[in-house]
């Protein structure tokens, strides 16, 4: 078995096509099942599945597939690896962020890591914190901006850096209400048909567990796991819950009031979640210790409404 064997086995599947994967390969048909038989022949054992649309891979092949894409990726990180401990920090890192701290965090931090890291490479993921902190976890992302961390499992392959407290707002299009209310109870929320995300969202569990404890159940009228899907029916005359910054545009607009939550506060901490094994890069590290900075900074000039740990 050879390098060039799991690299074509991986188009191959990726693909499920051999004259597909041929092509892109730009090797010759023949040549490639022969690499393909000899692979499959010193495992002894089939990895792919044969039929009239092309190939798949059978449920050992995806193992062996999973399997190979992490040596390749190991592999392909040879010459960063070399080059990191000579020169500056170069190489991909990829960062999952918020739905509701994209709009904040985004735009500043891609802009000055160009600036100060032009070597590297970034790769952002918007998602919900539930769908990023699985990502995470699945070797997907190298960094991570997660709420509520520690109502996950622990995972000692992550380092956990909370950062901020953040309060959250019922959201509204009425202007009677945001002028009537001025602050709202928690236990009032339930007199309002509400869209929000779905378990095992963060804001989901956080409300469930408000919920049961202030012995209020709230009205789910719509399950939307999406922030923009939440914000537009916010908008459409549904109310949602969030922090602010996430709404900073539509509220400026006069499209979206945000009224405060009291008795208790509804607030969630802010992480910076990491894996181990990508933050022994030097890469990652730049980058983590450039979001810290400028989470900061946004924090502490009121740009992100928040209070920092």
């Amino acid at each position: 078995m050879n390098l060039k064997q799991i690299r074509y086995f991986i188009v191959i599947s990726e693909l499920k096509s051999l004259s597909k994967a041929s092509e892109k390969l730009n090797i010759a048909q023949p040549a490639l099942s022969s690499q393909l038989k000899n692979l499959e022949e010193e495992l002894g054992v089939k990895l792919l599945d044969r039929h009239s649309r092309g190939v798949s891979p059978n449920d050992l092949g995806l193992m062996v597939l999973h399997h190979f894409k992490n040596i390749v990726r190991e592999v392909d990180r040879t010459e960063s690896l070399v080059f990191d401990y000579t020169m500056n920090p170069v190489g991909d890192v990829h960062i999952g962020v918020t739905t509701t701290a994209a709009r904040a965090l985004v735009s500043t931090l891609v802009s000055r890591a160009k600036k100060r890291l032009p070597k590297i490479n970034l790769h952002l993921l918007e998602a919900m914190s539930g769908t990023l902190n699985e990502q995470l976890r699945k070797g997907n992302l190298d960094i991570a901006i997660l709420y509520n961390f520690g109502s996950y499992e622990t995972d000692h392959s992550l380092i956990d850096n909370p950062i901020a407290y953040e309060k959250l707002f019922l959201l509204t299009n009425k202007r009677e209400d945001y002028n009537s209310l001025g602050v709202i109870k928690f236990s009032k929320i339930r007199d309002f048909p509400l869209a929000l995300p779905s378990h095992p969202h963060t804001l989901n569990v956080l409300l469930s567990e408000m919920s049961l404890r202030q012995g209020v159940k709230l009205n789910m009228a719509a399950e939307v796991n999406s922030f923009t899907g939440m914000v537009e029916l916010a908008k459409a005359g549904f109310y949602t819950i969030a922090p602010i910054v996430s709404v900073k545009p539509e509220i400026e607009r006069g499209e979206l009031f945000a009224i405060p939550i009291a008795q208790p506060e509804l607030q969630w901490t802010i992480h910076i979640v990491a894996g181990r094994e990508g933050i022994s890069s030097r890469a990652v590290r730049a980058v983590h210790k450039l979001i810290t900075e400028v989470m900061t900074e946004l924090i502490e000039s009121g740009e992100w409404e928040a209070t920092l740990v």
